[in-house]
């Protein structure tokens, strides 16, 4: 349910800032993680690290699983889900404004551009995407409701109503838990370890180099 949300969530951004980039998903223009890197924008306040999440149901029962890896300040990432028996389903591959959807069984890879990395740093007037995030979800009627301890980390809080109903526990851009209703399921995602600051092999955050578009051939 995470993964059609932030998708819908992803499509609401893109039609809000459209009009002031390159808003083509297919285009092949979009800037690697290094070039974001060196001209001063970051995801996350964190500079590397991994994070264990459980995906539960309303009454706790594990669903599935997701582990995320990243470095250059969440630039550069890695998030794969798991279903309940711990078989990996998929992969996303994030490298700046790249994102590549990889299935482990075909070993096959789909490529979309996030278009909305430069346009929200634009139009909130911040390079770190930390605070540009905050403030677009405010401007998008999102609110933070109050700051609670998890994971040992100090989290704020934050509430939308942006197709379905979010709260989200916020620590320096990471969301260490989430609870999700739309399409009226609600699914709960609950880090379960963290780890910040550690050095990440390159083969956690980079798409397999033998992987294959899954339209190489196509005409």
């Amino acid at each position: 349910m995470k993964t059609i949300f932030l998708c819908l969530f992803a499509i609401s951004l893109n039609s809000l800032f459209a009009q002031t980039y390159d808003s083509n998903p297919f285009s092949k223009n979009g800037m690697n993680s290094q070039e974001l890197l060196d001209q001063g924008y970051a995801r996350y306040q964190v500079a590397s690290g991994y994070l264990r999440m459980d995906i539960t149901n309303k009454k706790g029962k594990k669903k599935g699983e997701q582990i995320h890896y990243w470095d250059r300040w969440g630039l550069r990432e890695a998030r794969i889900e798991k279903d309940k028996k711990g078989e990996i389903t998929s992969i996303t591959y994030l490298d700046g404004e790249m994102q590549h959807m990889y299935t482990p069984e075909t070993n096959s890879y789909m490529t979309i551009k996030n278009t909305f990395i430069k346009p929200v740093a634009k139009e909130m007037g911040e390079k770190d995407l930390t605070e540009g995030g905050k403030k677009l979800l405010q401007r998008m009627g999102g609110e933070k409701i109050r700051e609670e301890a998890f994971l040992g980390k100090s989290c704020e809080v934050w509430k939308t109503q942006l197709l379905g109903s979010q709260l989200n526990w916020i620590w320096k851009g990471l969301s260490l838990k989430m609870e999700v209703v739309a399409l009226g399921m609600t699914s709960y995602y609950l880090g379960q370890e963290l780890k910040v600051g550690i050095e990440i092999p390159e083969e956690k955050v980079c798409l397999p180099k033998d992987a294959k578009s899954a339209f190489a051939g196509l005409k």
